[in-house]
């Protein structure tokens, strides 16, 4: 860097990309799936909610090729929090049949495992939202898998859709 700032090159420097945007408070119950460092995306908005504990139960799907990429993840079964559900999958392959993939295409189906029990009958609890957080070939494998299990477009949210969308 100082060579090129010695003979006075410009030098473009660029930070991270995309926007999400949720509700607040959370109006019905939130899954959160990540892939590798999508988790640190995930922590910042748990962060957010232990500040005003959301009345819906949060799952959290952090998907990593090996233990040491789940970086925060003694930090956050150390806190117990009771309305955050939480599991780890680790699984380097990038098959559509990998581990994580298996798991999301398990939980798709109304996340009940994942979410934990939700008190009222089934008709006053609303779909859960989903935040995809990860690089954009996480996302849209886990995208894929999603609709394919029944999941509504409308239920999703990332901010990869804004900054790499699919052409």
């Amino acid at each position: 860097m100082d060579a090129l700032l010695e003979f006075r090159n410009d030098l473009d420097i660029a930070g991270p990309s995309g926007s999400i945007r949720l509700e607040a408070p959370l109006p019905g119950p939130l899954v959160i799936v990540s892939g590798g460092t999508g988790g640190a995306q995930a922590w910042s908005l748990i962060d957010t909610l232990t500040k005003a504990p959301p009345d819906w139960p949060v799952g959290f799907l952090w998907c990593a090729d090996d233990e040491p990429s789940l970086y925060l993840g003694d930090e956050l079964q150390a806190m117990r929090l009771p309305w955050l559900h939480f599991e780890f999958v680790v699984d380097a392959s990038r098959s559509a049949d990998n581990r994580s993939m298996a798991r999301l295409r398990e939980l798709a189906p109304g996340f009940s495992s994942l979410l934990g029990p939700i008190a009222g009958n089934g008709n006053d609890i609303p779909k859960p939202q989903l935040l995809l957080a990860g690089s954009p070939g996480f996302v849209y494998a886990a995208t894929d898998v999603l609709l394919s299990a029944g999941v509504q477009t409308e239920q999703m949210r990332s901010d990869v859709y804004g900054y790499a969308p699919r052409t």
